[in-house]
């Protein structure tokens, strides 16, 4: 979309506030990111880790729900979410990969998350460095770190297939500027049987598993949140591989499936079913084919995963802190 279409959009965007291609909505981001920082305290008491106090939790959180500001009382928010966007890319190098755009208005716009989070990684490293004497700035940047880990519970993020809201004022603005807007009813999804905190923190099972922490691909710190960030986006992937049922939804970025879109924008599409939302609502969820059990299944496996990669980013996080602090 080109000179006046882009023009027109961004300023009916900055009147009307509306969120853009989220991957879990604005709402479910800050419980999510409470609850992980919840689960962190219960584990960082049992194995001797710092643990976070409110003021730490409120910037976490706070940093989380920002990376997905897109509205008229962000401005400065808005154009950088209009230039970075949350997709993750498996296939980061080569002819394959998520091409950036350069645009008349906005200038260079990455459609994939990676430069934007690596910059967020090598900003936290420096807080660190400086053994964190703007504490709540590096909690800030942590939180919109997390906001990306959380992104990776989302198929459609991890696909990945370009989507965007079209309940929202920004969705309407697309379609009239000829764009193909679709849904994904994954990020508003509502299991029978939520996750709640209380039970992820009973579950020794799990709390175990947030030991294992993922390789660090080297020991850098820009590489080790990047395994944390792939590690989640590639088991995503492989749990929507897993089940037919899901890849009628999600279609997964591949090298032998390249279709118009793809091949323009390194995006893949939308399953029949998949073009109809992942919800109640448009009867995906209760076909004969997938069952409402089955939704709840596996929505409530990819937010197990993400809460525990969260909790394990905030421990490596953290450790990282106590190290600098203790001159190690």
């Amino acid at each position: 979309m080109k000179g006046f279409g882009w023009i027109l959009s961004l300023a009916l965007l900055m009147v009307m506030a509306p969120a853009m291609a989220p991957a879990y909505d604005k709402p479910k981001h800050e419980p999510i990111t409470e609850m992980a920082a919840e689960v962190y305290n219960v584990y960082a008491k049992d194995h001797g880790l710092q643990v976070l106090d409110a003021s730490a939790i409120l910037a976490i959180v706070r940093g989380s729900v920002s990376e997905d500001h897109a509205n008229i009382f962000h401005p400065c928010e808005t154009i950088r979410r209009l230039k970075n966007w949350h997709f993750y890319d498996p296939y980061p190098t080569g002819e394959h990969r998520i091409k950036p755009e350069e645009d008349k208005l906005l200038g260079h716009v990455e459609r994939s998350l990676h430069a934007r989070f690596n910059s967020l990684a090598t900003n936290l490293d420096s807080e660190i460095t400086t053994a964190g004497k703007n504490r709540r700035h590096a909690y800030n940047i942590l939180g919109r770190i997390l906001h990306y880990i959380e992104d990776m519970g989302v198929p459609a993020h991890v696909a990945p297939i370009y989507h965007v809201k079209p309940e929202t004022g920004y969705g309407w603005i697309m379609k009239l500027a000829g764009e193909k807007t679709i849904p994904d009813g994954f990020d508003a999804y509502a299991p029978a049987n939520p996750v709640r905190t209380e039970a992820l923190i009973a579950d020794k099972a799990f709390m175990d598993k947030i030991s294992s922490v993922p390789p660090n691909s080297g020991g850098g710190f820009e590489s080790t949140l990047n395994a944390f960030l792939k590690g989640l986006a590639e088991d995503t992937r492989r749990k929507v591989a897993s089940d037919p049922r899901w890849l009628n939804l999600w279609t997964l970025k591949g090298e032998d499936n390249w279709g118009e879109k793809s091949e323009q924008e390194g995006f893949v599409e939308y399953g029949r079913p998949g073009s109809l939302g992942f919800s109640t609502e448009t009867g995906v969820c209760n076909d004969t084919g997938i069952t409402r059990e089955a939704c709840d299944s596996f929505y409530r496996n990819r937010l197990r995963a993400v809460v525990k990669t969260s909790v394990q980013l905030l421990a490596y996080v953290q450790g990282k802190f106590a190290q600098k602090l203790s001159g190690k």
